[in-house]
């Protein structure tokens, strides 16, 4: 695979969680927060030992890295971990939403405000 794809692998895993834990912050419940907390710390600490353990940093452990080793229940755990992060993903996304559209209001009558110019 070589430097660049070793690479490019390091930066797709710091990708996801930096995309879990974006998408924790955004989740309406406290559930919801931890829920994809954890999960992406899963994915995270996963990464983060079997990358280790390739360069000597640590001991090698008996679990995959996700998505890029071979295991049948592993892959399909990982991909319900990813799933799962969707769902919170969406559930956050109709908060920001309406908080977007309720700002856009707010600015919206105040340029009218401005625009109108002091009444006489």
């Amino acid at each position: 695979m070589g430097l660049l794809g070793s690479t490019m692998v390091v930066v797709a895993f710091l990708l996801i969680v930096g995309a879990g834990l974006r998408i924790a912050q955004a989740a309406k419940s406290e559930f919801s927060k931890l829920a994809a907390t954890g999960l992406t710390i899963i994915i995270g600490f996963q990464a983060f030992f079997i990358i280790g353990g390739v360069v000597r940093l640590l001991p090698l452990t008996g679990i995959t890295l996700p998505f890029v080793s071979y295991g049948g229940s592993a892959l399909i755990a990982n991909y319900i971990l990813i799933a799962l992060l969707m769902r919170i993903s969406d559930e956050g996304g109709t908060t920001a939403d309406a908080a977007e559209k309720e700002q856009y209001e707010k600015n919206e009558e105040s340029r009218r405000a401005l625009l109108a110019g002091p009444r006489r």
